[in-house]
């Protein structure tokens, strides 16, 4: 095992580490505030400022080692930022909004996150070079990404013109409501592989646990749990279409599982 260490504090955390053994992190600072960090080799170094009083906090990072989160600018208004190879870059809002956030990376080093107004509204974005795309809604204010396949294509959850929320898929430049079969639920898709398989989770709203589902090309197919109607939760899906995540055993203790598709 290897300590890190901090950027002058006493406290920090590890949070990604990519293919050549790069960590990204959180680390307090010597005036008892916290930033960002990169460490390799050996040598633990800030990932740098976007000019505003707050700190960046990371939300992904790409096998390659591009990460990408959120900071503040000179202004104070919230900026989505991706960081690679020592190079830190804001990620803008769309023209007329005021902020923005980044949320997940692939490894064409396209990055998905939001474009917030000056009403709070807020809508999907891709950053690809200097170019941010609008991926719109499925018909209310609001829509939030959670991932972005290698493909290009995005899933998250969006608000509907009826006052529910939807899990979306967005391809090719259309986004897509995702019909699970269900009625009176609440869906998010939190993770879309190269195959553009989706993982989506189907809630009630209610007690009862929540429903998970592997979605493709319109099919959607429920995830079985430990035991009949028991709690289960998918958390990552790989591109050979195995789902990680946990379930409720028969001792009601929560084990991890591993779902093969």
């Amino acid at each position: 095992m290897t300590e890190i260490g901090t950027l002058g504090g006493s406290q920090s955390v590890g949070w990604y580490v990519d293919d050549r053994g790069q960590v990204v992190g959180q680390s307090e600072l010597a005036d008892g505030s916290f930033d960002m960090f990169a460490w390799r080799a050996g040598r633990i170094r800030p990932l740098g400022s976007l000019g505003g009083p707050n700190g960046l906090f990371g939300q992904a990072m790409s096998d390659r080692g591009q990460a990408v989160g959120f900071g503040s600018d000179p202004a104070n208004d919230t900026r989505g930022f991706s960081w690679f190879r020592d190079r830190l870059t804001a990620l803008p809002p769309l023209a007329g909004d005021v902020h923005s956030q980044a949320a997940a990376v692939n490894e064409r080093g396209q990055v998905a996150g939001i474009s917030v107004t000056a009403a709070g509204s807020y809508q999907p974005v891709v950053w690809d070079g200097r170019r941010v795309r609008a991926l719109g809604t499925l018909g209310a204010t609001y829509a939030q990404p959670y991932a972005i396949s290698d493909r290009g294509t995005v899933v998250g959850s969006s608000g509907t013109a009826a006052g529910a929320n939807h899990a979306f898929v967005w391809r090719r430049g259309r986004m897509t409501d995702i019909d699970l079969g269900t009625t009176g639920d609440e869906r998010v898709a939190t993770d879309v592989n190269k195959h553009d398989a989706v993982l989506v989770e189907s809630s009630s709203g209610a007690f009862d646990p929540p429903r998970e589902f592997l979605w493709r090309d319109g099919t959607a197919t429920e995830l079985p749990g430990l035991v009949p109607g028991g709690y289960l939760t998918a958390e990552h899906l790989n591109d050979r279409g195995e789902i990680a995540g946990s379930a409720r055993a028969s001792d009601g203790k929560i084990h991890a599982v591993l779902w093969r598709s």
